[in-house]
This record gives C-alpha cells, sequence and structure tokens, in this order.
C-alpha cells in the first residue's frame, strides 16, 4: 500500500502548444541532416544522459521505467497492482503480449516515457545550461515544449536496413547556446545514450543482477542480462560475456543485413536469392490490404477459435511485425550476437525500443484513421473496460486517479501528439483525408503490388500480359500465403525461436553451425557476404520470431520462487494452451523464381498447378532458437503451417517509373486481397504440415 498522502504518476501527456497537440515526426525529419545544431537533438540527448543517472530506486529512473515492460519481477512500479490472473495480482510483470490489449496498452507507456523525458528536458535548461539572455533560453524551452518523441520508421525504403544514424556512434557531438556575441560555440561531445543505456548504481557501473532485491535483473534462459551493465545489439556472444560484451555493444552493420535480408533486393547471385519484401509488405498488407478488418485479426498474434470464413484471410498483425523487429534489432543467436531487445523482460531497457514502439504506435494511429468505426466486440477478451495497469490518470468528475482502459487512450491526441503524416490539411474533408493516408501508405511501403505492376522481369508480358492491364485489377492474379499456427511456450516454456522458411532445402544444424565463419554460405545479401543469420541462407523466404518469454527461472533466480519470478501472463496463456498465429507471403518469391532462367518448374506464377508442385516439392522450414540449435518438430507439435492460394487485385493507381502519386476511385489503394482457399496438397506429410482435414477445420468444405 501507498504511504499517507502519495501521489500517483498521472500520464497525460506533453501538454499542447496553443491547443493544439505536439507533432511526433520520424526520426530522419526529427533529428535533421545537421543534428549538431539542432536544440531538439541537443535537449533529447542531454536528458537521456541526465535520466540514465536517476537512481535506480526512484520510480521515475529510466531503470524502473523500462523495467515496467517486464524485469525486475519484484517491483511494484507505482504502487499498481499486478495484471489479473490464475496467479492473484501481486506479480508486478505487466507484459501484455499475444493479447488484444498489445497496442492499447504499449500507448500510455509510450506517452509516460515521452512525457519524463520531457520533464528532465527543463531540468537540463534550468540547470544544465548557461543563457546570456533570456531570449535564447526562451528558444530552447520553445524547443523543449514542441519536443515529441520521434518514430523509426523502419519499413520505409529510405532507410535500407540501416537504423538511424544518431544510434550508431559510441559518442556524438550536441548544440550548445550561442556564445555572448552570437555564434555558436564548437559542439559539445557526449556519450551517446541512444548507442547503449547502461546502469550505474553510486556512480560506478554495475551489474544488473548485482543490484540488491527487489531490483536485480535475472538471467533469461542461459541469456546473461544479470552479467551485463549495459545494452547491447548483436553484442553478446557468451552465455558468460567479456567485459565489453557486459558493458554494452551495439552492432549497427548486423541490424542492416538481418532488416536487408527480409527486403526487396536483385543484385544478388538469381541462384541463391530470392527477392521479398517481408517488412515493408507487411506493413502495407497489415494497413490496406483488408477491407474489413476486426480489432482481433489486427491487433495481436493471439490465435482466436477457429473460423468459419471459407474465404480466410493471412493471420498479419500488428504485434507479429512487431515481434520480427525486435529479433531483427536485438539479436538472433550467440552466433551473430544476442542482445536485450530480442528478450521480453530486457528489450525495454535499450533505448531503441521505445522509437521502434513509438513506430508501432504510428502505425496503430494510421489504421484507426482509416478504420475508425472499427473497435473491440463485446465478445473480445479482455475488453476495452479493463484495466491496464501500471497506467493512471487523474481522471475528471468522481472517478479520480484510475487506470487507463484502452477505451480512454482510443484518441491518441487526448495524450497531448499527433502524427506528421495525421496532421489535417486545411478543408480536408474525412473522405480526402483517408485517401491521402492510404496514398501515403502505398507510396511508403513497397509491396507485392509494386512488384506485380512493375513487371521488371517480364513474367507477366511474356505471357501476354503487360503489367497494369485489367487482369491486375479485374480478374486479378494468385497470392500465395504461408499461414503458422505456432506455441510461444513450446520450447523450454517459453524461451524465444525463430521458424523459418525456404524454397528448396531447409540448412541442417551443421550448416547453421558454420554461420559467420569461412566455411559459411554465401548470403543472399551478394557478393563478398558470408551468411551470419538464418535468414542470410540461399532460399530463405520469410520467418515468425515469437518474441516469447522463458517461464524457466533465471540462473540467479533472485525473486525467491518460480512463481515470483515468470510472467503470469504467459504461464496464464500456457496453462490455457493459447496458441499464435503469424503469414509469410509467397508471392514474390514466387515471382522471382518464375522469372528465374535456371528454375524450370515454373515460368509463371499464376500457373497454379505448377505452383502447386512446386511448392509441394520446394517449401521447407525449421525452427531454430537462441542457441543457435534446430528445435525437433516433437517439440513444438502444436506447430501447424498451412499454404494458402487468394487473389491480390492490383491497380495502377501512380506511375512506377516516375513515382508520381495519381488518385483515383481506388481511393490511394494499390492492392486489395481475398478470396483464399486452402493447399493441402502443399503441406501433406510434412512435418507440422497441416493435413487435410485441419484445413477444413478452419475453412469448412476446403479439403
Amino acid at each position: 500500500m501507498p504511504p499517507p498522502g502519495y501521489q500517483f504518476v498521472d500520464i497525460r501527456g506533453i501538454p499542447p502548444v496553443d491547443g493544439s497537440p505536439g507533432i511526433r515526426k520520424e526520426f530522419t525529419a526529427f533529428a535533421t541532416d545537421k543534428p549538431k545544431e539542432s536544440i531538439q537533438v541537443s535537449l533529447f540527448i542531454r536528458a537521456l544522459i541526465r535520466w540514465y543517472k536517476r537512481p535506480y530506486t526512484d520510480r521515475l529512473s529510466y531503470f524502473q521505467i523500462a523495467g515496467i515492460h517486464g524485469w525486475p519481477y519484484g517491483v511494484s512500479w507505482d504502487y499498481s497492482k499486478g495484471p489479473q490472473h490464475d496467479y492473484g495480482d501481486d506479480h508486478f510483470i505487466y507484459c501484455n503480449h499475444n493479447l488484444l490489449t498489445f497496442p492499447t496498452w504499449h500507448r500510455p507507456y509510450m506517452a509516460l516515457f515521452e512525457q519524463t523525458l520531457w520533464q528532465i528536458m527543463n531540468e537540463v535548461i534550468e540547470n544544465e545550461l548557461k543563457f546570456n539572455s533570456d531570449a535564447e533560453k526562451q528558444t530552447w524551452i520553445k524547443g523543449k515544449d514542441s519536443f515529441r518523441l520521434p518514430y523509426w520508421d523502419w519499413a520505409r525504403p529510405s532507410y535500407e536496413g540501416e537504423i538511424p544514424e544518431l544510434f550508431k556512434p559510441a559518442e556524438i557531438e550536441v548544440r550548445q547556446p550561442p556564445n555572448a556575441d552570437g555564434t555558436l560555440p564548437i559542439p559539445l561531445p557526449v556519450d551517446n545514450p541512444l548507442y547503449r543505456y547502461q546502469l550505474y548504481k553510486d556512480g560506478k557501473l554495475t551489474r544488473m543482477g548485482d543490484l540488491p532485491s527487489p531490483y536485480t535483473v535475472d538471467d533469461s534462459d542461459d541469456h546473461p542480462w544479470s552479467k551485463c551493465s549495459g545494452t547491447s545489439r548483436y553484442g553478446v556472444h557468451h552465455p558468460e560475456p567479456t567485459e565489453q560484451e557486459s558493458e554494452g555493444k551495439s552492432n549497427a552493420e548486423q541490424i542492416a543485413k538481418a532488416i536487408n535480408a527480409h527486403k526487396y533486393y536483385g543484385s544478388a547471385d538469381p541462384d541463391l536469392h530470392i527477392e521479398k519484401l517481408a517488412v515493408s509488405d507487411l506493413v502495407y498488407r497489415l494497413l490496406l490490404g483488408d477491407k474489413n478488418p476486426t480489432w482481433a485479426e489486427f491487433s495481436s498474434t493471439v490465435m482466436h477459435n477457429p473460423k468459419t470464413d471459407p474465404h480466410w484471410k493471412e493471420w498479419i498483425s500488428l504485434e507479429y511485425i512487431h515481434n520480427n523487429l525486435h529479433n531483427f534489432v536485438g539479436g538472433d543467436t550467440y552466433k551473430s550476437g544476442i542482445g536485450h531487445m530480442m528478450d521480453v523482460p530486457v528489450a525495454a531497457f535499450d533505448p531503441i525500443f521505445f522509437m521502434h514502439h513509438c513506430n508501432i504506435d504510428h502505425y496503430f494511429a494510421m489504421w484507426q484513421t482509416l478504420y475508425d468505426d472499427v473497435w473491440f466486440t463485446d465478445k473480445d477478451t479482455p475488453s476495452p473496460l479493463d484495466d491496464l495497469p501500471p497506467f493512471r490518470h487523474k481522471f475528471d468528475g468522481e472517478r479520480g486517479v484510475d487506470y487507463f482502459n484502452s477505451n480512454d487512450i482510443r484518441d491518441w491526441t487526448t495524450l497531448g501528439y499527433q502524427y506528421d503524416v495525421l496532421q489535417r490539411r486545411t478543408g480536408e474533408d474525412d473522405a480526402a483525408y483517408k485517401q491521402r493516408i492510404r496514398s501515403h501508405i502505398t507510396d511508403s511501403y513497397p509491396h507485392t503490388g509494386d512488384v506485380i505492376l512493375k513487371d521488371r522481369h517480364g513474367v507477366f508480358s511474356s505471357h501476354g500480359e503487360v503489367g497494369g492491364s485489367a487482369l491486375f485489377a479485374d480478374q486479378g492474379v494468385d497470392d500465395y500465403v504461408i499461414n503458422v499456427i505456432y506455441d510461444r511456450y513450446g520450447h523450454n516454456r517459453g524461451s524465444p525461436y525463430t521458424i523459418h522458411f525456404f524454397l528448396g532445402d531447409a540448412p541442417q544444424q551443421e550448416t547453421i553451425q558454420s554461420l559467420g565463419t569461412a566455411q559459411a554460405a554465401p548470403s543472399i545479401l551478394g557478393a563478398g557476404h558470408v551468411a551470419t543469420t538464418v535468414s542470410e541462407l540461399p532460399r530463405h523466404v520469410g520467418s515468425v520470431y515469437t518474441f516469447s518469454s522463458s517461464m524457466v527461472p533465471g540462473t540467479s533466480n533472485t525473486a525467491g520462487s518460480e512463481a515470483a519470478s515468470v510472467c503470469p501472463n504467459c504461464a496464464q496463456q500456457h496453462n490455457d494452451g493459447v496458441l499464435s498465429r503469424a503469414s509469410v507471403s509467397l508471392t514474390i518469391p514466387l515471382y522471382h523464381d518464375a522469372a528465374n532462367s535456371n528454375i524450370t518448374e515454373i515460368d509463371s506464377p499464376f500457373d497454379g498447378d505448377a505452383v502447386r508442385g512446386y511448392l509441394a516439392d520446394r517449401l521447407s522450414w525449421i525452427a531454430v532458437n537462441t542457441q543457435g540449435t534446430i528445435i525437433p518438430w516433437s517439440e513444438l507439435g502444436n506447430t501447424r503451417v498451412f499454404v494458402l492460394k487468394g487473389k491480390g487485385k492490383h491497380h495502377p493507381l501512380y506511375s512506377m517509373v516516375s513515382g508520381e502519386s495519381s488518385v483515383d476511385e481506388q481511393g490511394g489503394v494499390i492492392s486489395k486481397y481475398s478470396h483464399y482457399e486452402a493447399l493441402p496438397e502443399v503441406t501433406r506429410g510434412k512435418e507440422v504440415g497441416a493435413r487435410p482435414d485441419e484445413y477444413d477445420q478452419l475453412m469448412p468444405g476446403s479439403a
């Protein structure tokens, strides 16, 4: 219980400027091309540095706010209750994953981070910076008040898989206030807080496992987080980390390779390489690919009751896309290096987590704008009225201080922010507004429709069809997807793993063991590269990362008991047999193979009989854990792989040559997908491949 007179943290966001919510910008626009000259970048960096130094016992320390997402187990943030489970409400792991509240829970979390950072910016202005005039101070205050957390839109091709430049160096330079004569002093060099977070106790760098109970951070499986004083991205290669690994390392090149291995490229060896848009294509399909989405389909990976709609849709959710990016940014295996972002309990200690989740909220807000009448149904569990602990707000009237629920934050602007692309233009009515957002999505996220309409390999024109013809818009082109049911808790009671798909033989254990060595297979990224991760191996078409949390107590087990040290939401889902779902598109890989003269089995991705046989012969899959070990399917017996064929109708709304958008009756949308049918012959007889009767359970009358 809180002491008498205790004031709970009131999450309100940053106060609006002149009555309008501040603007969250994409990170490159926020940082500008001259970050050393930016007042907001200087305040952002200085405030993070100051925040890292707050004592870990402070509820508004960086350590404790990051810890809301998972560890340490025993800390009730802001005297909050724990989430309701059969285990009671005294377990302070506030995990909201594989739940319909995944997007809504993270929204006030980002607002809390943003609000606290803004408050610390004021401390920087008042206590650190020296101003020669009140006018100059007011300029910095204005920069502070208009600050909003930037989002890192990793799906945009402009990044080419790279993390933003400001996250890369261990040291950066920031702007200082002008000299008395008005000239700008030389930028101040500082340790870069975006490169890593480091924990200090009494002024000394301290391993997170060395903090006293209840603040101790535990290990996860053999992930040595208790032995780390700093966060890493692809930086830890040993269960017993070196001193440098313990202090935190960031491998930006490896992050770029991980994301690029899931993007569209055409320069590598065609016999090895498969073109894919597994990041941006997923975002496009999520936001625009379905005419009649539901909240349950959009929000979460959680598997619901078997569908009865014979037009079974792709299982693409916001959470699924989010999960894969945690893997791409955090790490893959000890071979390539692991890092905090890939493990639920410690992910939020890495500062890039908050720019990543700000982007997830950005997608959430765009989807809400387009489908403003879609929300939870009366039958959905959790409901939109369920509390979202530990986040509180001081509401007007009798309600007073109370936990947020999903309905409270449905309108994100009430938390003091708006996204750059979602700003209304003068005189813009609802129809024009939504059309502009759809056009923005179409232009920003390369997708299957781009590949089909460009037809740069001449696959369709060689069959008498010209890109952009009525075939694409009216009749439609076959669209192939893999739908996966998987068990987040099937491996070692929740240890994370990745399911990888290939159009060819899946790699064996010895191939995975050789990753990153001179004996490794060539990388799909082109000449001069050897594969360092499974997703870089030849013939790889996509992956599904579980982003799960082990329910096996860590080696330090500081919380005192298994019941206290595991995530109760995860344990509840495991006990209830809750499964998850995801989807991988195959159309772009099939287009590429149809264009490859060395592959004779198919010469067109819309030759249905040939494609069925090709997929039956070639499609394979494996599951790999973070130790780089292939998991036997007998351990993951609840996994089921389905393959479906639908129709993609692609409308040539803009010039693929000029890149200039045009508007027509489609309202800014190029591609729509529907009418999926089962292809049981593709998975029949393969381990965890769906049987015909299992297709029929989900798609009555399909088998």
